[in-house]
């Protein structure tokens, strides 16, 4: 039974996004939101393009879609991905994707490392430094290295080659900037070395794991520390330097699809999210973080490249996204 799909994105930031990501391949520019669209008439379904501004509401309240295909990460330049399920909520329309709880939670680091350290989830030692730069040293929580990140951003946005600090005075400094430049709080976390991955998981009542990722690092200007920069990450993607599936022992593979397949239901995501990890020298699976809106874009993300390693193509991955939503809101039937 095809359904009446509005597809929400927000416009501008998809064009500024592809824009940069794009530069030196523009053919791809403009493809995912097609490939989206294209999908879902392919399966049946009455789709309609909704750009996630102010005009949201009233837009969707005079077609009152079936169900909303979420790939907006906010509204009109305001990032928070909880702006649209919330709203969503409030309309009473199913959509895709994790609650506006599940949103927030994921996109605060700190209160994520919280959740999951409380629920027994390997996550790297870490401090919470809201206002004094100073407060990151007294005392000191841990051994250096350390790497300081922003505590609200994703895409590895505020992550340069000069976020791991050595020092107490490079650390001081490097959270500085986190408070001055991007106005919020930084996160202080022990640096581990070892093999860093990302996994895709997907589905609600049984949860899987797509293929494992590993994020090669011996890209150009990958970082001093080997840190995966927002430069190098805007630029090359998953698409370069990669391997999947991965290069892992069985007993590898199987802790770290353990580790991901908990933090996805200890934040209580839905549909789809993917979780970064580390691999420790110590063999222990260290979770950095989970992504609870991954993205889609077309020969750039992770989780189309995890997706095709599984076996499906692009089209067979939305038309799947949006059937595990359909089925939780029992719109098949």
């Amino acid at each position: 039974m095809g359904l009446r799909v509005a597809i929400v994105f927000n416009r501008r930031m998809t064009e500024a996004a592809e824009t940069k990501i794009y530069k030196d391949r523009p053919q791809y520019k403009g493809q995912t939101i097609a490939r989206v669209q294209g999908a879902l008439n392919g399966a049946g379904h009455q789709t309609a393009l909704y750009d996630a501004t102010r005009h949201l509401m009233g837009a969707l309240e005079d077609l009152r879609p079936d169900i909303v295909f979420n790939l907006a990460t906010g509204i009109e330049g305001k990032t928070s991905q909880s702006y649209v399920p919330a709203l969503l909520e409030v309309m009473n329309i199913p959509y895709t994707g994790s609650g506006p709880l599940a949103h927030g939670i994921a996109l605060d680091k700190g209160i994520t490392k919280k959740i999951l350290a409380h629920d027994g989830v390997n996550t790297p030692e870490f401090r919470v430094v809201k206002k004094d730069p100073a407060e990151a040293v007294e005392p000191p929580p841990f051994q250096f290295p350390v790497i300081v990140k922003p505590a609200r951003e994703g895409s590895s946005r505020g992550i340069t080659r000069d976020s791991v600090a050595n020092t107490k005075d490079e650390l001081v400094s490097r959270v500085r900037r986190i408070i001055d430049d991007l106005k919020q709080p930084a996160i202080v976390e022990q640096f581990i070395a070892g093999r860093e991955f990302t996994v895709g998981v997907m589905g609600n009542e049984d949860p899987y794991t797509l293929p494992i990722l590993e994020i090669g690092l011996e890209l150009p200007h990958a970082g001093r520390g080997s840190v995966y920069t927002y430069d190098v990450k805007a630029r090359f993607g998953y698409t370069r330097g990669c391997k999947c599936p991965a290069d892992l022992s069985e007993a590898e593979a199987s802790a770290i699809r353990d580790a991901a397949l908990k933090t996805y239901r200890v934040l209580g995501c839905r549909d789809y999210a993917r979780v970064d990890i580390i691999l420790g020298t110590d063999g222990v699976p260290y979770v950095l973080e989970l992504n609870s809106l991954p993205g889609l874009f077309v020969e750039y993300s992770a989780f189309p490249v995890m997706a095709k390693a599984a076996g499906m193509e692009f089209e067979q991955l939305v038309t799947k996204i949006l059937d595990y939503a359909a089925e939780r809101y029992r719109l098949y039937t």
